[in-house]
């Protein structure tokens, strides 16, 4: 048991998060059933330490309660206060999103006086000064303080933050030379960056400069870097760009020396904005550039960056890759704009969001969208709309022609304030008015410039590739003042670049594995027209029905396993959500979490004569408000290995749902039809019945991947 705890810890330490995991739930029986020991409360504790990290963080708190209540037991104070300092990182890390679930008072272990936390920065707080309480190493002890301070300048309670920072001093001057004393002092100066007083700021570089100079001594290379590269960034703050510049070149050599790109890609972007702030825009680009390349080598290994300086993607990642479109595509900057590169970027964050998104790599799709576009007989565009600060860039592939793109100067906030008031209206009765004139505005951006284009050539599809917020909005309602897109094109999503073998859909192949869900489930209303919409879509297809007890997880990995239809389509409850295990759909006896509804797609490929062409999730709906939950939806789409996914961005009526779903599968019975085709005559169906023209009842349904 010892040795693959330890083996597991040495897999975390070289970033191997997956595979640490994977050891520790090797060991048998499982740990919360050992009798309590310490060994036992460590293993506990490092479980809990991986699920975090892999953004799973109500596995990881459950681990770490079984850590906390078998440590208690033992009354092994450092145990407990490991636990303590797992359960503060998991209420830190939680805190981070911009939704986390239940709010600051959902930890299910005892938690004494921290259960009238108000607020979750009160909690997290409260959970570090457990760890300070428990008198741990002094690693954890300064680890503890170091959280804590960064809290609280954040938070500006500055008062508090001067009595922590004094304790961080003095524990800090007690430890003796080597590397926990440099990394101790890094890790206090970089907590000290988040305050714009100068007296912490002085602080900050007394504290990285001492590091630098204890990391020198003891060679150090990395450890130089880190307090070079965080001086670097504390002299850009202070707006004494020649110092910042120098001190960021000296971190990036030193990362270099060290083969560190989890290192080096900080120093490439923090060089690439300095080179920015003094209008050196070719040196800014190739910065950039060396920044994006070094995270594509992680690529794996992007959640796996050292969990000792604190990670985020949003904040850390996805800024480097729109800074860089924002320079190749801004035509004000005198420069030849470089659509090519800037499409090659947009590919890359769009995969490094998916990836950080679920903690692990994504599938490796084969073929290039624009390939299928250049196709001698293709009426199809692509769209590819990224949000940056201060406009929205579009790039446009049209078949047989270069790449052209056109900017909207909107501000991204008021972009992201209009695609929030549009996406409350959308679910709302009485608000077609306000909707169509929201939508008319995303259609000034996106789509009206290209209009002549796209007449001359004859489009009929319309494929967007969506950045933020937008893929919140199907697209299919944007509206030109007198008809909907989706009364022009067909419309359809590519949650990246790249298609898995794109094939069509012959109507001789249209076999479908039905499963539904018609009644209540706790705590789960009925959807009174699935069984209307099994029946209909029974007597027009070849197909196997699964429909309320019958269809249990069992059931249907059995019938995948066992059949090769093409089609499978799944009526019932579900939601995609921006935590990924908030995101799922509901048999008869459990919820089916997506990802073990993608092991199950994914371990039928490997009896089955043909791939799944199409998986439609039908009454599923992204969590409403979530700003992420889309990427769930397009998670699942590429994850799950089918090369098209139907789903409704939201569900209102099942009636209407059943309506819609026969006329697709009617529609996809006619020879030569595409899916998008197919699904814009279903939603007209909806949309010319005066009944259902409010786009609350058509407009959800989007299609995404292949659309041929």
């Amino acid at each position: 048991l010892r040795s693959q705890i330890n083996q597991a810890r040495a897999m975390q330490a070289g970033g191997h998060y997956r595979r640490a995991l994977r050891r520790l739930e090797e060991i048998a029986p499982p740990l919360e059933e050992r009798p309590p020991t310490s060994l036992v409360a460590s293993g506990l504790k490092t479980l809990g330490d991986l699920h975090r990290i892999l953004g799973d963080f109500s596995t990881a708190e459950s681990a770490l309660c079984h850590s906390l209540r078998m440590a208690k037991h033992l009354g092994d104070a450092q145990a407990i206060a490991t636990a303590w300092m797992g359960l503060a990182n998991v209420a830190n890390a939680e805190g981070q999103q911009e939704h986390y679930v239940g709010g600051p008072n959902r930890f299910h272990c005892a938690l004494a006086n921290v259960a009238n936390a108000e607020g979750q920065q009160e909690l997290v707080l409260q959970l570090y000064q457990k760890v300070v309480a428990q008198k741990p190493t002094a690693a954890l002890m300064l680890q503890a303080q170091a959280a804590q301070l960064r809290l609280l300048l954040e938070d500006e309670q500055t008062h508090q933050a001067q009595g922590i920072l004094e304790q961080l001093k003095q524990g800090i001057a007690a430890l003796p030379s080597g590397r926990l004393r440099i990394y101790a002092y890094i890790n206090a100066g970089s907590a000290l960056t988040h305050t714009h007083l100068p007296i912490y700021l002085d602080t900050a570089v007394d504290f990285l400069s001492t590091a630098l100079r204890e990391a020198r001594l003891s060679g150090d290379i990395r450890g130089e870097s880190y307090a070079l590269g965080d001086l670097g960034r504390l002299y850009k703050a202070k707006e004494q760009l020649a110092e910042a510049k120098d001190l960021t070149a000296k971190a990036l050599e030193r990362a270099l020396n060290a083969n560190a790109p989890e290192v080096s890609y900080q120093w490439y972007a923090q060089l690439g904005a300095l080179n920015q702030a003094e209008g050196n825009i070719t040196d800014a680009i190739a910065n950039y550039t060396a920044a994006v390349d070094s995270l594509q080598l992680l690529r794996d290994d992007l959640v796996a960056i050292n969990d000792d300086v604190r990670f985020d993607f949003r904040e850390s990642i996805e800024p480097i890759y729109r800074n860089l479109v924002d320079l190749l595509t801004d035509a004000s900057l005198n420069r030849q704009v470089d659509l090519k590169e800037a499409q090659r970027v947009i590919e890359s964050l769009q995969l490094a969001e998916l990836e950080n998104f679920f903690r692990e790599a994504c599938l490796a799709p084969s073929e290039g969208i624009d390939h299928i576009v250049d196709r001698a007989d293709s009426t199809t565009a692509v769209f590819y709309p990224i949000v940056l600060e201060n406009r929205v860039e579009v790039i446009l592939k049209l078949p047989q022609q270069p790449l052209i793109n056109y900017s909207a100067s909107v501000a991204k906030t008021d972009l992201q304030d209009r695609l929030d008031c549009l996406q409350d209206d959308l679910v709302l009765p009485y608000t077609l008015k306000s909707v169509q004139d929201q939508a008319a505005q995303l259609y000034a951006w996106l789509i009206k410039p290209a209009e002549s284009q796209l007449s001359e050539l004859g489009i009929d599809t319309l494929v967007f590739v969506l950045d933020g917020g937008l893929r919140n909005i199907p697209m299919g309602l944007l509206y030109d003042g007198e008809h909907y897109l989706i009364e022009k094109y067909g419309v359809a999503i590519a949650p990246g670049l790249r298609l898995v073998d794109p094939q069509v859909l012959t109507s001789q192949s249209l076999s479908v594995i039905l499963a539904g869900l018609s009644e209540a489930r706790d705590p789960f209303p009925p959807l009174q027209f699935v069984e209307k919409e099994v029946n209909q879509l029974q007597a027009i297809l070849d197909s196997k029905v699964l429909l309320n007890q019958s269809f249990t997880q069992t059931a249907l990995e059995a019938l995948l396993r066992d059949l090769s239809f093409p089609v499978v389509h799944l009526a019932t409850h579900g939601q995609f959500s921006s935590n990924p295990h908030e995101t799922f759909i509901l048999a008869w006896d459990r919820r089916i979490p997506m990802e073990d509804l993608n092991r199950i797609l994914r371990t039928s490929e490997q009896t089955r004569d043909q791939p799944i062409e199409l998986l439609v999730l039908s009454a599923c709906e992204t969590a409403t408000g979530d700003a992420r939950a889309a990427l769930g939806l397009a998670g699942v789409a590429v994850r799950a290995g089918a090369r098209s996914t139907i789903a409704s961005l939201w569900s209102l009526d099942d009636e209407t749902t059943a309506i819609l779903m026969n006329q697709f599968y009617a529609a996809l019975k006619t020879p030569n039809i595409t899916r998008a085709q197919a699904l814009r005559q279903a939603q007209l169906t909806l949309l010319q019945n005066h009944q259902y023209e409010h786009p609350r009842y058509w407009a959800p349904y989007v299609l995404i991947g292949n659309w041929l």
